[in-house]
């Protein structure tokens, strides 16, 4: 998913050569676009729904075992949302345990079914 997205993490770019300076340097020069801590992008998002399928693939290989969720889950769907969802991943957990909000990500925590998951694409 992540090369339709063009989101590269901060560990790929050390990888092909640019150190945490360079990076921050690129991103003033508005050669790379920030999507959140440890991901960048090189072209700016066409709209809303890119950024949100943006922030999905450089969020969440750092969150564990977790399902997306909520508006988050709609747009992978290609569903409709509301703005106001879209700051954040939204993901669940399986299990008990509380959730958490982040600047970046909400984790919810519920019980689920194996048949309440769908696999859209492979991410790990």
């Amino acid at each position: 998913m992540s090369e339709g997205y063009d989101v590269r993490l901060a560990s790929a770019l050390k990888e092909e050569g640019y150190d945490y300076t360079g990076m921050a340097r690129l991103i003033k020069a508005g050669e790379l676009i920030r999507v959140r801590h440890g991901a960048y992008a090189v072209n700016p998002a066409d709209d809303a729904l890119t950024e949100h399928r943006r922030l999905i693939v450089g969020t969440l290989p750092r969150c564990g075992d977790v399902c997306v969720s909520h508006a988050s889950a709609a747009v992978l769907h290609c569903l409709p949302t509301w703005a106001a969802d879209l700051d954040r991943l939204h993901a669940t957990k399986r299990g008990g345990g509380h959730g958490r909000r982040g600047r970046n990500l909400h984790v919810h925590a519920a019980s689920l079914d194996g048949d309440e998951v769908v696999r859209i694409g492979v991410y790990r």
